[in-house]
């Protein structure tokens, strides 16, 4: 495993770095018992979406809760099966008087935020659902951001890979109700914003800074002329872009030193050929920056919600994968296929979750001990659209506090339960999360 840098040290770290000798070492735990006890390592919380559910009979593990084995498309996490928690059974359970739209677009917000899209007319469904706004809620990225996100340079991270428009079918992430965060999916703008600086001297980051912020001035006070002048969705929409804004203007004030490293050639963001070298260089960016300090936490979305019909063609075929998905369950030829997809999604889970693994913390375990991954989709299976018996896999121990290596089945619990677990053990002291919830508080056997 390899030591990177983070601000975040700890006393013990910050003797050994000052030359403290192994003879002294047995006496770091005393300095550190008076001083008030050792710093815990920072806990990280990361949300990853994937799309169009999942092929249940290939998903689900078998065994009992504490023996059991990984099923073909989650045979990727073998390697940290130790820190996995698979829970099946659980509902999406959608209030039957909000604005439904189609499951594909309200999905990825119903997902994290457990709540109702916001009435409106900005989006209707071309098959299904009436009219909508955007989500009506924070997501739990954010929600965790806003508790353990204060220490770093960013709250968070929001990184995609081909996520595609400008819709709730692209966002999983929200910072309040109507405002989504907008998932940057190219992985060289990223790079550049977080760790091209390294090189230039101070004078050439300031210029490039202050240029950089005059245009952002002069958008956000264009924008906030308009506010007196619209009628009330009109506002909402400025709003959400005044969030976005928001979230540029904190990047470029954010001040952190990080050691260089390479992700390589970028290719072109919209080459479908090239989703798996785009989805592990924005796995590497995001895994580098939390090594660093830059942020506890992020999101990754792989592809969007609403109609994901891209081919995959580094898996051997070019079948487009939403049209493929509204395969009958007796079709064998294409539910194999979409295995291959969506077992090639836990690959991506896996390399992420073994890169965080490979990285130790100053203050104990490695990265992932002190990190909770939170894999959700935007529904149950593809040619049904169902919100029921949602497929969800938790990895990393939450700094301890997650009871690991766990296969649950649950009973039509409302994923919000899963939510509340989640903030839970970063910190947050709820028993509700979202508008879907009844205040069930979380899921039992989930955490320690």
């Amino acid at each position: 495993m390899t030591l990177r840098f983070n601000p975040r040290f700890s006393r013990r770290r910050l003797l050994q770095t000052m030359g403290v000798s192994a003879a002294a070492a047995p006496f770091i735990p005393l300095l550190q018992s008076a001083k008030g006890g050792a710093e815990p390592a920072p806990k990280r919380f990361i949300t990853f979406f994937t799309p169009h559910g999942t092929i249940k009979e290939n998903w689900t593990p078998t065994g009992s809760v504490s023996d059991f084995e990984l099923s073909p498309i989650l045979t990727p996490l073998q390697a940290v099966k130790d820190r996995v928690v698979v829970v099946e059974g659980l509902d999406v359970i959608v209030d039957p008087d909000s604005p439904l739209g189609g499951p594909h677009t309200t999905g990825p917000a119903y997902l994290f935020t457990g709540s109702p899209m916001m009435p409106g007319s900005e989006f209707q469904h071309q098959n299904s659902g009436g009219p909508h706004g955007w989500g009506s809620s924070i997501s739990i990225d954010q929600a965790v951001a806003n508790q353990i996100g204060q220490d770093t340079a960013f709250k968070s991270l929001e990184l995609g890979v081909q996520t595609g428009g400008a819709h709730p079918g692209s966002r999983i992430s929200y910072a309040g109700p109507g405002q989504p965060l907008a998932p940057e999916s190219n992985p060289a703008a990223v790079f550049a914003q977080l760790f091209g600086e390294a090189g230039a001297d101070a004078m050439t980051k300031a210029k490039r800074k202050a240029e950089r912020l005059s245009v952002v001035d002069i958008v956000k006070d264009e924008l906030d002329s308009l506010h007196g002048k619209v009628n009330q969705a009109d506002r909402l929409k400025i709003e959400a872009h005044l969030t976005g804004i928001g979230q540029i203007e904190n990047w470029l004030n954010a001040e952190y030193d990080c050691e260089e490293f390479e992700i390589g050639e970028v290719p072109p963001p919209n080459n479908t050929a090239e989703a798996e070298t785009l989805v592990k260089q924005q796995i590497d960016i995001l895994v580098e920056s939390m090594a660093c300090g830059i942020t506890n936490v992020g999101s990754l979305m792989i592809r969007r919600g609403e109609n994901d019909n891209q081919p995959y063609p580094f898996l051997g075929d070019d079948q487009l994968h939403h049209a493929t998905t509204h395969a009958a369950n007796n079709d064998t030829e294409a539910r194999a296929w979409m295995t291959t997809v969506y077992t090639w999604y836990a690959e991506m889970l896996a390399y992420l979750a073994v890169r965080l693994d490979g990285i130790e913390d100053p203050e104990g375990g490695t990265m992932l001990d002190n990190t909770i991954i939170l894999w959700g989709t935007e529904i149950a299976q593809g040619n049904n659209h169902s919100w029921s018996d949602m497929p969800f896999v938790m990895v990393g121990g939450g700094g301890g506090t997650v009871r690991t290596e766990r296969y649950h089945q649950f009973n039509g619990e409302s994923h919000c339960q899963l939510l509340v677990s989640c903030c839970n053990a970063m910190g947050l002291n709820i028993d509700e999360f979202g508008g879907f919830d009844d205040g069930s508080g979380p899921l039992a056997g989930i955490l320690v």
